[in-house]
C-alpha cells in the first residue's frame, strides 16, 4: 500500500468538504473509571491490556518521504478527509493483504486516523483531545492515543500511513505518522509514530520529535481505550496531571493480555566445578522477554513445568524435587548455582518467561560438580557425540558436536565467558585444528580454529570474536567432486614454526572424501581465500582420506621443503602419499611429483605418527587389517620422486583395524641409539611395543591389554615430573585409562561418565605446571582430568 499524506490546508472553523460530519465533542475532563499507569507492565486494564516502555532501538520506520526516511509516503493531492469539524478531521486507512488486527476482542480490517494524534476502530472522530485521563464513556472510544491533543495538520506538516514491516526481528505493521504537525496554538510541533503490529496485535508508539515551548504541557493523552469506555490505560508520570511526561524519545508498547510465551533459550551449556555449576545460554529475541527461570533436580530429569501466570522465586519447589535455583532478568545470559553438592548429577531445565509469566518450553542440560582433585571441570553441551577436543595451552579448549556448535571453554573453569557458540553449517567429526596464527615472541595473538565439515567445506573461525562470520571454502567444489564430505581434519603449516617471514608457506592442507578414487589433496592460504595447489593422485586417481595428514618441518632432504604425509584408502593404489611443499616461488605449491608413494599396505584410517631420533625421522602407520609399519620418514628405496619410503619393520595383530597409533618421545639408550614405546588401539585392545634403535620392533617387548572400545591413544613422558612413559585411552565403559606404555599395566582409571563412551584424549598442560587430559563423551560433556 502506498503512503498517503494529509496535507490539505483549511481555515479553523471552516468545515472540510465532506458530508455527514459530526460536531466536535470534547473528552470528559474527569472520568470516573480512570486507570492511569506509568507503563511498567505491572498494571492491566479491565480489557486485559498492559503498557510497557521497552526503551529498545527504533522499531517503527520513517515513512515521511524525507531524505533520511526509510520509506517514502505519497503526496495526498487526490485524498480528501472522510470527516471534518473545522480543522479537526479523520480519514480511513484500510488494512489490506488479508491481515487482521484484533483490538479489545474484536478484529478489524481498517482503522480511522484522526488529525489530533489518535486512531480509532469502527468509526472516525474529529474530537480534539483535552482529557486528563481515560477510560470514559464519552467519545471518542475504541481508540489509541499516540499524541492525543489539539493538533492541526492544516497549519503544517502531514499525516501518513503505510503498510510495511517494523522492528528486528521484523513483524508486519501498519504505520501512522503525524510528521512535523503543530498544535492549534502553534506552541509545539511534533513528529509521532504509531504502529499496529499485525502479527501479534500489539501497538507501538514512538515520539520522535517535540519542539517548541508548549512541549512542557503536551501531549494531553497517551493511552488506549475500549469501545464503550469501560477499560483503558494511559501514561501519567508521577506528579503530572496528564501525559505531558511523554516527550521526544518516549516509546510505549500496549499489549493484549499476553498468552504467547517467549521462545526457548538456545545454546544452553553448563560448566561444573567445585561446589558450583555455571549455566550459560542465548536468550530468545522476543521483545517481551522478562527473564529465565531455571529448575533443578538431583539424579533425575526435571519432571515439572512452571505454570503460566504464576510467579516463582528462587527456592520455590514445583512438583516433587524440582527446585527453582535461578531467576534471571533479560540480558543476563546465564547464572551460577552454588547450592550443589559434589559428585551428584544435577539436571537443569531453563524456561524463558515474559512479564505476564508465560513460560517457554524448557531447554535441558546437566551438571556434575566435583571437588577438582580429579576432574577440574566438566562442560556439558546438548550434542550426542563429540569430535576430539582441540587445545590451545594456557588459553582455551575448542570442541564441536552433533549440535553443530563451535564451543570454546576457558581452561581455568570451563566457562564460555564472552564466547557465544556460533552455529556451524555442517557437522564436524574431526579434531579442530586450533592455535595462534601469529605465534612468536612479541607478536599479538591471532587465535583461529580450522574445521573440516561433513558438508564438504572448510571453515576458519576467529576465536576472539564469536560474532564474526567465518572464512569458508567449498573444498569439495574446488576439487571438482559432484558430491562429497571432509572426513579428515585439516592441518595448518605456519611460518611461526619455520621462523621465516614468507607468508607463502603459511598453508592449510586438507584431503577430500568424494568418490573412491576421485579425490584431491588441497592446499590453501591460511585465510582460505586462495587455492594454492592440489594433488589428484595421477592416472590412478587418489583414494579417500579418513584421517588427517602429518607435516614434517625442515626434514633432512636436499630441497629442505616440508613434507606432508597423507594417509588414504588404497582404491587409487596408494596407501600413503608423501607430498613435498615447495615455498621457494611466489606462491606455495606441491612439487611436480610426490616425494614418495607407499603402496601395498592396505587402507590407512589412522593419522600417521612421526618420531624424531636425533637427525633421523621415522614414520609409523597402522592399517585397517591390524598391522603397524615403521618407515624411514625421508629415505626412499630409490632416488627418484615417488619411490616408496624405506620400510623398516611391521607388526601384525588380528583383532581389528588400527584406530590410532602414537609413540613416546625418544629416549637415548647410548651409542647414538634411541628407543620409543609405541602404543596403538584396535577394536577391544590396547597394544604396546618398543621401537628399537634401528626403527625395528622388539617383539619380545610386545604387550596388550583388553579395554572395552578403546579410543585412539596419546603417549606422554615425565607425567608429574617422574621418569615414566604413560598412555591414555578413553573407552566405551565410561572410563579413562592410564597405562604404563612399557608394560601394559593399568596404573590408574577414572570413571568419567557411567554408561557413556569416552572419546579420543587431548593433552593440555594448562599453565605449564598442571597437566591434564581433556576428553569428550557421547553425552556431550567435556571433562578436564588432572594428571598431577
Amino acid at each position: 500500500m502506498s503512503g498517503f499524506a494529509l496535507t490539505e490546508r483549511v481555515q479553523r472553523g471552516v468545515p472540510c468538504l465532506a458530508a455527514g460530519l459530526a460536531a466536535a465533542v470534547l473528552l470528559a475532563a474527569v472520568p470516573t473509571l480512570a486507570t492511569d499507569t506509568t507503563c511498567t507492565g505491572n498494571e492491566t486494564d479491565g480489557g486485559g491490556y498492559s503498557c510497557t516502555q521497552p526503551g529498545t532501538a527504533d522499531v517503527i520506520p520513517d515513512i515521511s518521504g524525507d531524505a533520511s526516511a526509510t520509506q517514502i509516503g505519497t503526496a495526498g493531492n487526490a485524498w480528501r478527509p472522510k470527516g471534518c469539524s473545522g480543522d479537526d478531521c479523520w480519514f480511513l486507512a484500510d488494512i489490506t493483504g488479508g491481515l487482521d488486527f484484533a483490538w479489545y476482542g474484536t478484529t478489524y480490517q481498517s482503522v480511522y486516523v484522526g488529525s489530533n494524534g489518535y486512531v480509532s476502530f469502527g468509526t472516525g472522530y474529529t474530537n480534539e483531545v483535552s482529557a486528563l485521563s481515560i477510560p470514559t464513556s464519552s467519545s471518542p472510544n475504541n481508540a489509541i492515543y499516540a499524541y492525543g491533543d489539539d493538533l492541526d495538520p492544516s497549519a503544517g506538516g502531514a499525516v501518513y500511513y503505510e503498510q510495511t514491516t517494523c522492528g528486528s526481528p521484523s513483524f508486519n505493521c501498519l504505520v501512522v505518522q503525524w510528521d512535523q504537525v503543530p498544535d492549534y496554538s502553534g506552541s509545539v510541533t511534533v513528529t509521532v509514530q504509531l504502529a499496529l503490529d499485525l502479527d501479534n496485535d500489539n501497538v507501538w508508539i514512538e515520539i520522535e520529535q517535540e519542539t517548541g515551548a508548549g512541549g512542557s504541557s503536551k501531549p494531553q493523552l497517551v493511552g488506549t481505550e475500549n469501545s464503550n469506555g469501560s477499560a483503558g490505560l494511559w501514561y501519567k508520570a508521577s506528579g503530572d496531571p496528564d501525559s505531558r511526561g511523554a516527550t521526544a524519545g518516549s516509546q510505549f508498547e500496549f499489549s493484549p493480555s499476553d498468552q504467547t510465551a517467549p521462545g526457548p533459550v538456545t545454546k544452553l551449556t553448563s560448566a561444573s566445578g567445585d561446589l558450583q555449576v555455571t549455566l550459560e545460554w542465548v536468550e530468545p529475541s522476543d521483545t517481551d522477554l522478562a527473564g529465565v527461570l531455571v529448575l533443578r533436580k538431583a539424579n533425575s530429569a526435571v519432571d515439572a513445568d512452571p505454570v503460566d501466570g504464576t510467579t516463582y522465586n528462587v527456592g520455590d519447589v514445583i512438583g516433587v524435587g524440582n527446585e527453582v535455583v535461578c531467576k534471571t532478568t533479560a540480558g543476563d545470559g546465564g547464572c551460577t548455582d552454588v547450592t550443589v553438592v559434589n559428585d551428584i548429577t544435577y539436571y537443569y531445565e531453563a524456561f524463558a518467561f515474559d512479564g505476564n509469566a508465560n513460560y517457554s518450553t524448557g531447554t535441558t542440560t546437566r551438571g556434575i560438580p566435583r571437588a577438582g582433585t580429579v576432574v577440574k571441570w566438566a562442560y556439558t553441551t546438548r550434542s550426542t557425540t563429540l569430535a576430539p577436543v582441540g587445545a590451545i595451552p594456557e588459553v582455551a579448549l575448542v570442541s564441536t558436536g552433533n549440535d553443530r556448535l563451535l564451543h570454546k571453554m576457558a581452561e581455568a573453569d570451563g566457562t564460555r565467558g564472552s564466547w557465544t557458540p556460533p552455529t556451524l553449517s555442517g557437522t564436524v567429526q574431526a579434531r579442530p585444528s586450533v592455535g595462534d596464527l601469529n605465534y612468536g615472541t612479541g607478536n599479538p595473538a591471532d587465535y583461529r580454529a580450522y574445521l573440516s565439515a561433513q558438508d564438504g567445506a572448510l571453515y576458519r573461525y576467529d576465536l576472539s570474536d564469536s560474532s564474526a562470520s567465518p572464512d569458508t571454502r567449498d573444498v569439495v567444489g574446488d576439487a571438482g567432486c559432484s558430491s562429497g564430505i571432509l572426513q579428515a581434519g585439516p592441518v595448518v603449516m605456519l611460518n611461526a614454526v619455520d621462523s621465516n617471514s614468507n607468508e607463502q608457506d603459511d598453508v592449510v592442507i586438507v584431503a577430500t572424501r568424494c568418490a573412491s578414487t576421485n579425490n584431491k589433496v588441497m592446499m590453501y592460504s591460511t585465510d582460505l581465500s586462495t587455492l594454492y595447489d592440489s594433488y589428484d593422485g595421477g592416472a590412478g586417481g587418489l583414494g579417500i582420506a579418513n584421517a588427517p595428514a602429518r607435516i614434517l618441518y625442515d626434514p633432512p632432504i636436499s630441497s629442505g621443503n616440508n613434507l606432508v604425509y597423507v594417509p588414504v584408502r588404497a582404491d587409487g593404489g596408494e596407501s600413503l602419499v608423501v607430498l613435498e611443499v615447495d615455498t621457494d616461488g611466489t606462491m606455495a605449491q606441491f612439487t611436480s611429483s610426490p616425494y614418495s608413494t607407499v603402496t601395498g599396505i592396505g587402507d590407512i584410517d589412522a593419522q600417521p605418527e612421526l618420531v624424531q631420533r636425533g637427525p633421523v625421522w621415522l614414520l609409523l602407520v597402522g592399517n585397517t587389517s591390524g598391522t603397524i609399519y615403521s618407515f624411514s620418514a625421508t629415505q626412499r628405496t630409490g632416488s627418484n620422486p615417488g619411490d616408496p619410503l624405506q620400510q623398516l619393520d611391521s607388526y601384525s595383530t588380528s583383532d581389528g583395524p588400527v584406530k590410532g597409533i602414537e609413540a613416546a618421545t625418544s629416549r637415548a639408550i647410548g651409542g647414538g641409539q634411541y628407543e620409543n614405546w609405541v602404543v596403538w588401539t584396535t577394536d577391544g585392545t590396547v597394544h604396546g611395543i618398543k621401537l628399537g634403535g634401528l626403527g625395528t620392533f622388539d617383539t619380545s617387548s610386545y604387550w596388550s591389554v583388553s579395554i572395552p572400545g578403546p579410543s585412539a591413544p596419546i603417549v606422554l613422558r615425565y607425567v608429574g615430573g617422574t621418569n615414566n612413559t604413560l598412555a591414555y585411552v578413553g573407552s566405551s565403559n565410561g572410563k579413562l585409562y592410564e597405562i604404563d606404555a612399557t608394560t601394559g599395566t593399568i596404573e590408574r582409571q577414572w570413571l568419567i561418565e557411567s554408561g557413556k563412551t569416552v572419546g579420543d584424549p587431548t593433552f593440555d598442560y594448562n599453565d605449564g605446571t598442571n597437566q591434564g587430559i581433556v576428553v569428550g563423551t557421547t553425552s556431550g560433556t567435556i571433562h578436564w582430568v588432572r594428571l598431577n
